[in-house]
């Protein structure tokens, strides 16, 4: 069961490599554009810790 995935990822490799050898040179800058836009972002709230703050306002 578990080596269907592993047909899937290699199924997805080639499909990728057949689709960036088909790129033409200027479309590159138009799919990293895309790529850096979809990624969305790393940085997160610095809110999220603890919200322990010892006793102050009990």
């Amino acid at each position: 069961m578990s080596l269907h995935a592993l047909d899937d990822i290699d199924d997805a490799i080639s499909v990728t490599a057949a689709f960036c050898r088909g790129l033409a040179p200027r479309d590159w800058p138009k799919l990293a554009l895309i790529a850096l836009l979809s990624g969305g972002t790393a940085a997160t709230s610095p809110l999220t810790g603890s919200t322990d703050v010892g006793g102050l306002f009990t």
